[in-house]
């Protein structure tokens, strides 16, 4: 955890609170992600990945970017509409 928390931000670092475990098999990041999820109790969260071939087709609450490109001006306001839904919950 400390040798991941110096990539960051003293702002963002104190606010890593863990990281997912590694699983194998299809679908292996969803689960890694439903796991630290349902550990923790977060309710509102969203993820970026550029690969869908690790998640089950209806996985819920991503939005898929591209590996070269990364996040873009397409992606902003799909992520601003889960931002703003979180609000109002």
């Amino acid at each position: 955890m400390e040798y991941l928390k110096r990539y960051f931000s003293i702002e963002i670092s104190t606010r890593v609170i863990g990281v997912t475990p590694e699983f194998d098999g299809l679908a292996a990041r969803g689960r890694e992600i439903m796991h630290i999820v349902n550990t923790y109790q977060i309710k509102n969260w969203i993820v970026l990945d550029d690969d869908p071939r690790l998640f089950d087709v209806d996985f819920q609450n991503i939005i898929y970017t591209e590996g070269h490109t990364g996040i873009t001006d397409a992606h902003l306001e799909p992520l601003a509409k889960h931002f703003r839904s979180w609000k109002t919950a």
